[in-house]
């Protein structure tokens, strides 16, 4: 569309030869998704608990996180059989 070649390293890992992340390989997608799911579901929010001087500076730059509450449908979701 904007006359810009795509890269090899994106080329040789998506199915359309494209750069979007909705063309990659379902396995690396996967992949992606479940760390971004772990680290923002369980990770971030447990640091949050866990530790003042991370939940200070998570209130100071204003992120966004899921209650500590729902950590534990976070953890379920892993445990689950797929």
């Amino acid at each position: 569309m904007f006359g810009v070649e795509t890269p090899e390293f994106f080329a040789s890992r998506n199915i359309q030869k494209e750069t979007l992340l909705h063309n990659f390989h379902p396995l690396n997608f996967n992949h992606l998704f479940y760390f971004s799911v772990l680290l923002v579901g369980v990770v971030l929010p447990s640091l949050t608990v866990l530790s003042s001087r991370f939940n200070s500076i998570v209130r100071r730059l204003g992120i966004q996180l899921p209650q500590p509450q729902m950590t534990v449908l976070f953890i379920l979701t892993f445990a689950s059989p797929e």
